[in-house]
């Protein structure tokens, strides 16, 4: 199928997993925005586990392969990737660019707090 064209291409022939097209888009972003969510995710994952593509490459949007990615299986798998990549990138910098409270995604990070004991066990004085 078409994971067998790309291994082909990229690992055989010598494409360059980090090339981009006319948007700056790369292979990656390609896989990632497939209609078939099937396929997209075994091309994505092949590009990411055999190839070591760059999973914060940005096209000439400022788009990253999980900006782009259009099925909830592709984002959910290139999220993590995504966010470990970005947090890495910030420790080595020193802590520069991690906010406190929110994730990499720029989401708030909201954190509940523990439950409240339903009987006995002091919470008195």
């Amino acid at each position: 199928g078409s994971s067998n064209i790309l291994r082909e291409l990229i690992l055989q022939r010598g494409i360059g997993v980090e090339s981009t097209d006319g948007e700056g888009m790369t292979p990656l972003h390609h896989a990632a925005s497939g209609s078939n969510p099937t396929s997209a995710l075994a091309a994505v994952k092949l590009l990411m586990e055999e190839c070591h593509a760059n999973v914060l490459a940005k096209s000439w949007q400022g788009r990253t392969p999980y900006d782009v990615a259009a099925s909830q299986a592709v984002r959910g798998y290139l999220l993590p990737k995504q966010l470990q990549m970005e947090t890495q990138q910030c420790l080595d910098n020193g802590g520069v660019g991690l906010t406190p409270g929110q994730d990499m995604g720029g989401m708030a990070v909201n954190v509940a707090p523990p439950p409240m004991g339903g009987g006995g066990g002091g919470g008195g004085g």
